[in-house]
């Protein structure tokens, strides 16, 4: 089992092993909050010239970044199911505890969760970047790389 399990590990090419198991996890736990987030948005699209109301921006926003916090937590435990069942509120107090290891607040690394970093220099790692997972043609000028594009995962 040590053998093959470290076999997926140590495939980290593009369309290697541990890619393809990483992209079906985060699949799933993606699955399993969809349906806890509340993901209308009811303010209109665009103003009366044209242009991108930026209330419905705002919304989408926030709709992005709590399917991406939940979608992290499960990622790397959600022990009390905060991700699942909690509110995000709730979900990123637990975040910034010492077992939470503000897991979600590294991987949105957005101003609305600021990241305090530990006085442990042993823990203290990059932040993340949620854009890079969206596939979008185009990004907030503080993105400065496109998305993996995310397609079906097929296991033979």
């Amino acid at each position: 089992m040590n053998q093959y399990l470290m076999g997926i590990f140590k495939d980290s090419a593009n369309n290697g092993a541990f890619n393809r198991v990483s992209k079906y996890l985060m699949q799933q736990n993606y699955d399993r909050v969809a349906a806890v987030v509340n993901q209308t948005n009811t303010t209109p699209e665009r103003l009366a010239d044209g242009s991108i109301n930026p209330a419905w921006k705002k919304r989408q926003r926030e709709i992005e970044i709590e399917l991406a916090a939940r979608v992290a937590r499960l990622h790397n435990g959600d022990p009390r199911h905060y991700a699942t069942r909690g509110t995000l509120k709730k979900m990123m107090q637990w975040d910034a505890t010492n077992r939470g290891r503000q897991y979600a607040t590294r991987f949105l690394n957005v101003a609305d969760w600021p990241i305090t970093q530990p006085a442990n220099p042993r823990r203290q790692q990059p932040t993340g970047d949620y854009f890079s997972l969206r596939c979008a043609s185009t990004l907030p000028q503080v993105v400065t790389r496109g998305g993996m594009q995310m397609k079906p995962l097929k296991l033979n």
